[in-house]
């Protein structure tokens, strides 16, 4: 008797450490899988980010110590404290002083917020295991994503939805891959189709894992907002004299894969002729150094100068989400007609000619066309959005459909591109700026 338990005792203490060093560890794996959601904020967005994250882990790793019998808790949850306990103070003694604002996370406030987020995690378990089937994991599952997307495809637009859909390949999978460990480990009520009904049961759970394929660019979707439905529309001028040719651009995402962004729905990216040459130098490119103009009567909200341009081909890695290193030299319009917000990006280094402040006619120069930020080669990229974009970072704002006026193609020309013969070619139309009819 005394044999089995000091080996019980020894099994809850490993236990109870796997669970508080999956706190932990749990808490970086979350900040790498929320990465995309804390980098175009502040600090201190991000270290609130690192805090949700260890009250996340340490809540998840509670779940697992309640799975215990009532009589091994107690042992389990106290190890797994310690061991949450002796970890943060470890990180904090070893982090340099770069990481100083962290520090938060591993002091008084972090580490109280791990232990009862670890307590919660505990009785909710405790509670909840009695409850949980595979059939009811499965209810819930279903009911988060029949939610999540009747929400996506009913609200017309509004901030909200944005955020909904920038959790989706985010915050969701982790959902999903919980649920579905509790699928299979849970039991099943009927258990004459237990292998059928946790095949089903599996379904709901797989649907909220998918989006996570997006953040590699796999089997991604426009976002889902309708021309109709997104007010206002802007008409405009094309942002230079130039031919254009049009590489991205329209409603669908074959033919513009900007329409994935919500900010971005309806963008374009536009080249002048010679393009997609192959060539490190950007002096090669007919969009290189041709000046860029402002597409509509408006005041320059933003003109941001003095980044450098890259050879073509070579995207530069984006450590941080920010409108300088996606957009790179950039100028941003408030309409005047419609008090809305026109981006112009990719400008050339040294070339912006407008300041902040100013009010510029529509045709007047702003510019000239670089390949800066993250840009393939040299191209003019425009899109139109609700809210200011010094106000929302990247992919958090709302993307209004734009038009072109005045010009011998079509007001949403569409585009896309196709290899021949192993290299890229478009295969959207060239259009240019013919002057409003008398």
């Amino acid at each position: 008797m005394r044999t089995d338990t000091w080996r019980y005792r020894l099994f809850d203490i490993g236990y109870g450490m796997g669970a508080g060093i999956f706190a932990v560890v749990g808490m970086f794996i979350l900040v790498g899988l929320w990465r995309p959601l804390l980098e175009p904020w502040p600090t201190p967005v991000r270290v609130r980010g690192l805090l949700v994250a260890l009250a996340t882990s340490a809540f998840l790793a509670g779940m697992l110590a309640g799975r215990c019998t009532s009589e091994r808790r107690r042992t389990v949850f106290a190890v797994a404290s310690g061991t949450i306990l002796t970890l943060l103070l470890a990180i904090r003694a070893t982090l340099p002083p770069k990481n100083a604002a962290t520090l938060v996370v591993y002091q008084a406030p972090g580490i109280l917020l791990a232990m009862v987020s670890l307590a919660a995690g505990t009785m909710v378990m405790g509670w909840a295991r009695r409850w949980l089937t595979a059939e009811r994991l499965a209810l819930v599952s279903a009911l988060i994503v029949a939610i999540i997307w009747g929400l996506l495809w009913f609200l017309h637009g509004g901030l909200f939805k944005s955020w909904l859909w920038n959790l989706l390949p985010t915050i969701f999978p982790f959902v999903g891959g919980i649920v579905l460990l509790g699928v299979w480990r849970a039991p099943v009520a009927h258990s004459r189709h237990v292998p059928t009904i946790r095949l089903l049961a599996t379904v709901p759970s797989l649907l909220l894992i998918a989006p996570l394929a997006w953040t590699y660019g796999v089997g991604r979707i426009a976002y889902p907002a309708s021309i109709e439905a997104m007010q206002p529309h802007a008409w405009v001028r094309l942002p230079a004299n130039e031919p254009l040719t049009v590489v991205w651009g329209g409603n669908r995402i074959a033919a513009n894969y900007h329409a994935f962004s919500p900010d971005q729905r309806w963008a374009y990216d536009l080249v002048v002729a010679p393009a997609f040459v192959g060539h490190e130098d950007p002096r090669e490119y007919g969009c290189w150094s041709v000046p860029v103009v402002a597409p509509a009567d408006g005041r320059v909200v933003v003109a941001h100068d003095g980044e450098p341009d890259h050879p073509a081909g070579q995207l530069p890695q984006i450590h941080e989400v920010r409108n300088e290193i996606v957009f790179g030299n950039h100028v941003v319009l408030e309409v005047a007609e419609t008090g809305t917000y026109l981006v112009v990006a990719h400008l050339q280094a040294g070339s912006v000619r407008v300041r902040v402040g100013e009010t510029v006619r529509e045709g007047e120069p702003i510019a000239a066309c670089g390949n800066s930020g993250y840009s393939s080669e040299p191209h003019i990229h425009i899109h139109h959005q609700r809210q200011p974009p010094s106000e929302r970072p990247v992919g958090f704002a709302e993307g209004l459909p734009l038009f072109f006026r005045d010009h011998d193609g079509p007001p949403m020309p569409h585009g896309g591109v196709e290899q021949v013969n192993g290299r890229w070619a478009t295969l959207g139309p060239t259009i240019r700026h013919i002057g409003r009819a008398p």
